[in-house]
């Protein structure tokens, strides 16, 4: 009797070493098309992964069809030989190189990677001894999170985050709650709240963002333009976009000169 099960033993052997060599392990039921929640995977690997998506490095999302040939619609635009998986294939497609390039069929038989473009769902499936993958372009699977508390025209964080304040000076700021520029500063003083540490380099004609500490109350002035890099709880930042109303509808051609003041007060120079 244990002989009589040796032929059919060496088939299983057989045909597993079959699938370890093919990459493929057997094909996936059809899918009918692309589901409205995908499940991410990092390294997609056929046929567990059908149906679920791949995340390049620029956050471009791709769906899987195992063992699918292109859509009928799809352009074929050219053939990278001895790629090495999946996402190296996927990733050659969404290069500068390549910019009209959305979806691509990799070769698990020989890394043969395919270029197309107009790419879509396909219901090409692969022929039997066939071992080929498609992967295009999709939108992204909705997430949920949560919202951010802001109140229009707030100085005060954490609603002023991320707001614009135009200040009694003329100048524009963006304003970033829990952050900091970390630069030198070429002055500071106490102010006792976020908007006067913002509204006093508003005044000074070479300030360009300020970090105020609200602990200490010190504003430190700055000269460093853009956003603050620094993670800082006890802080807070802002930097100038420059002055309201001081370009016209043809650009830096119209600008109307520094406001270093505005109708407030005298012009401070440092």
């Amino acid at each position: 009797m244990a002989s009589s099960y040796f032929p059919i033993f060496m088939l299983i052997i057989f045909i597993l070493a079959l699938q370890f060599v093919t990459g493929q392990g057997g094909c996936p039921a059809r899918l009918t098309g692309v589901s409205d929640n995908f499940e991410i995977v990092e390294n997609p690997a056929c046929p567990d992964d059908n149906g679920k998506a791949v995340v390049l490095e620029d956050g471009t999302h791709l769906f899987i069809q195992c063992c699918t040939h292109e859509s009928a619609n799809a352009q074929g635009l050219k053939t990278i030989g001895r790629v090495k998986s999946r996402k190296d294939c996927a990733s050659k497609c969404f290069s500068d190189q390549n910019p009209t390039c959305d979806s691509v069929m990799y070769n698990t038989k020989n890394g043969d990677c395919a270029l197309y473009t107009l790419g879509s769902f396909s219901s090409k499936k692969c022929d039997a001894n066939d071992d080929h993958d498609w992967l295009f372009f999709t939108d992204p699977p909705p997430q949920e999170v949560p919202m951010d508390v802001t109140h229009l025209c707030s100085t005060t964080c954490p609603g002023a985050h991320n707001q614009k304040y135009v200040s009694e000076y003329g100048k524009v700021f963006h304003m970033e709650c829990g952050k900091r520029h970390g630069t030198m500063p070429f002055k500071e003083e106490k102010q006792s709240t976020y908007r006067d540490c913002v509204d006093g380099c508003a005044k000074i004609p070479k300030c360009s963002s300020v970090d105020w500490s609200t602990r200490s109350e010190m504003c430190y002035y700055l000269t460093h333009s853009g956003a603050a890099p620094l993670r800082a709880p006890g802080y807070h930042s802002a930097y100038s976009f420059g002055c309201t109303r001081a370009c016209g509808p043809s650009g830096c051609a119209s600008c109307k000169g520094d406001c270093g003041c505005g109708d407030l007060g005298e012009r401070v120079e440092l």
